[in-house]
Formats: structure tokens, sequence, C-alpha cells
């Protein structure tokens, strides 16, 4: 994470809870009577991905590093958005949403093996990896005092995974050599899947009336057929309510994917995706 997206963001919220640690704990229990809640922000991760196809005969490829061996950028801006509804007393459905999409293009300095092609020295490879996740999630108030309410979350994951990559130059396929032109992506893993299951838990703390911290940890392991996935994801942070509709907030994300699929008995493709920074939004309450 940039050391400057965190010292901000460690200073927006200590001055938070400091300039209004004085105010009257009357209301304290108020912050949790919103019905609606909708939310705006931008994220600033820290990006690292992977990727390994192996061969057709049963051959080990190459790892390769999209940030370091690919060209692709450490670091994004990016939007994200959510809503949540406090259905009940003890009840909240909440929706979030954000994609990450990043592009590289790299001259290889070395040889790569990437499932049955190898790409000499001199080559280029133009890549993707583009992550685009949509969340449903339910939460379960267990515990409450006017300061702390403790709840479960269980919920759906609709995720999207594209990853491709485009070789040219002198390559070596099936173990012919071949000269290649720049053109559409040699090797495209996507993963489309039907809503996934996440658990999790989370926690929310009042240090004023106004002023509310946050963490929670979710994630899923589970085996569909021929792949496997796992998503853990934590978050951390706070929010301020400037009035009774508006508020901002900021916070420290952290998210890890990994996929392994059978393609055949052979060969296998595995892929791995975290993220880890700051974010900041905007709310509207109603």
């Amino acid at each position: 994470m940039n050391n400057n997206h965190g010292f901000l963001l460690a200073a927006l919220l200590l001055a938070f809870s400091g300039a209004f640690a004085g105010e009257s704990n009357d209301r304290v229990s108020s912050i949790w009577d919103n019905t609606f809640q909708l939310r705006v922000g931008v994220f600033f991760p820290d990006l690292d991905s992977h990727i390994r196809i192996d061969s057709s005969l049963g051959q080990i490829g190459d790892g390769i590093d999209f940030e370091r061996d690919l060209g692709m950028s450490e670091s994004k801006t990016t939007f994200y958005g959510g809503a949540s509804w406090q259905f009940s007393e003890k009840h909240v459905l909440e929706w979030e949403f954000f994609d990450l999409g990043r592009s590289g293009l790299t001259t290889v300095e070395k040889s790569w093996d990437i499932g049955d092609t190898t790409i000499l020295a001199n080559g280029q490879i133009a890549s993707t990896f583009n992550v685009r996740i949509n969340r449903l999630t339910y939460r379960y108030r267990f515990f409450e005092n006017p300061r702390t309410n403790m709840n479960l979350m269980a919920g759906l994951h609709g995720m999207r995974v594209n990853a491709s990559l485009a070789l040219s130059g002198n390559l070596i396929v099936d173990g012919e050599p071949i000269f290649v032109l720049p053109d559409e992506p040699d090797v495209e893993v996507e993963k489309t899947k039907l809503p996934l299951p996440h658990f999790g838990v989370g926690i929310n703390y009042v240090f004023t009336p106004r002023l509310i911290g946050h963490a929670s940890i979710k994630g899923f392991a589970i085996e569909i057929g021929d792949t496997y996935g796992r998503l853990v994801e934590a978050n951390v942070g706070a929010q301020y309510k400037l009035g009774n509709s508006f508020g901002i907030g900021g916070g420290i994300k952290w998210f890890r994917l990994d996929v392994v699929e059978d393609e055949t008995e052979q060969v296998d493709v595995t892929m791995d995706f975290d993220f880890f920074g700051p974010a900041v939004f905007l709310t509207y309450t109603f």
C-alpha cells in the first residue's frame, strides 16, 4: 500500500475520534436507526496477481507475475458502490459492487512455458486481468448494547474473473518453432460462475453518537466440478455522520482470491489475486 494513503487515512480517522470525543452519549444508539443507506467511494489498492498454465503433457508451466513479469500496474484507483437495508431490528441486507481491470504489455527477457507454448526471449506478451464482483450479504445482529453490536453474515458472490495473454514473436507451439505477429489472445481464462456462498462475522463500535468504527471478515472455499476456489476478505474502518442524512468514512480493505482448474487430466490452470489498500466513501441514509 502507498504509505501516503495509509498515513492520510489514519490521520483522518484520528481527527474524527479526537474532534468529537466530547459529544454527549445520549443518542449513541441512534446511529443504528437508519433503514436505508447508499454508499459510493474510491478505492486505492495495491495489487498482486499470478497465473500458471501447465502443458497437456503434464509439464508444470512457469509461474507468471502479472505486475513484475508482464508490466501491469501494481496499484489502481477505482470506484465502488453499495447499499444496505435494515428491514427489521436485527436483520440487514447489503449489496456491494466493484470492478478492477488492468492490462499490460512487455517484452520478455527469457523464455516462458505457458501451456503447450514456449515464448522465446524478445517476444512480446500483451495481457489483461479483470475481476468484477457483485455481492449480496445478509447480516444477523446477535449481540447489541448501546455502544457495540456484532453480527453474523451469509450471502452470495457473483464473481467474474478474466485473464488473457496474447503472445507474439518467436514461439514454440507443440514442439514446432513459429513466428507470430500480434493478434488475438493465445491464452484466455475466463471464469463466470453462478453466485457462490460466503460467510463471516462483523463488529461495529460507537465512539460518539456520530462516529462509528467497524471491522469484518468473510470468505468461502468451494469445489465445483473441476474448479476449486477460495476467497478471504477483511475490512476495518470508520464512518462519521455529518448530519441526519449524509456521512463520510474511510477504511482499509484486503481481498484474496485463489482459483485452480483441472482443464484435463494433465493440465491445471492456477490463478491467484489479492489487493490491499485504503478506501474513502460518502454515505446517504434515509
